[in-house]
């Protein structure tokens, strides 16, 4: 099936998207597994927006946990910090990969979702079409605009 998105960001509605941002959905059929994807236009700040270089900030936020979490630990065992800096750091580790990484993990996902990204998402994908669910109501217009001439290939 065929579908168009239209030269306008779906979020701001810019008039020249210069990225493409792809989404995709894996769907079941009988034993058959899918994976349905489309390329979304996007204005280049709302491209830094939707993929945000997470793994940098995730990897900087863990760093700070973990020490924050090893040296609570050691003033509240009361350990000699500059002696016991190994059991600190792995301890920091343990306790913030197990619990406050999921944690921060989803907290910065559904803020995410709270804020309307991505714009544009594949709810539902079967044999017989594709749903799309958008944030911004004047892009949903649009699309189906462009959308009305489209016959399945």
């Amino acid at each position: 099936m065929k579908v168009v998105f239209p030269s306008f960001c779906p979020n701001c509605l810019s008039t020249s998207p210069s990225e493409k941002s792809k989404i995709e959905k894996v769907y079941q059929s009988g034993r058959t597994k899918t994976t349905y994807s489309v390329e979304v236009p996007l204005c280049s700040s709302c491209e830094e927006r939707y993929h945000p270089p997470i793994l940098v900030k995730l990897v900087l936020v863990s760093m700070l946990l973990f020490l924050g979490t090893g040296l609570l630990r050691a003033y509240l065992e009361g350990f000699p910090i500059a002696e016991n800096l190994l059991p600190l750091i792995l301890g920091g580790l343990i306790i913030g990969s197990l619990v406050i990484l999921p944690i921060y993990v989803i907290v910065f996902y559904a803020i995410e979702r709270i804020r309307g990204y991505p714009p544009v998402r594949i709810e539902d994908v079967s044999p017989s079409g594709v749903t799309f669910s958008f944030t911004n109501k004047q892009y949903v217009d649009m699309f189906r605009q462009a959308n009305q001439t489209v016959r399945e290939i």
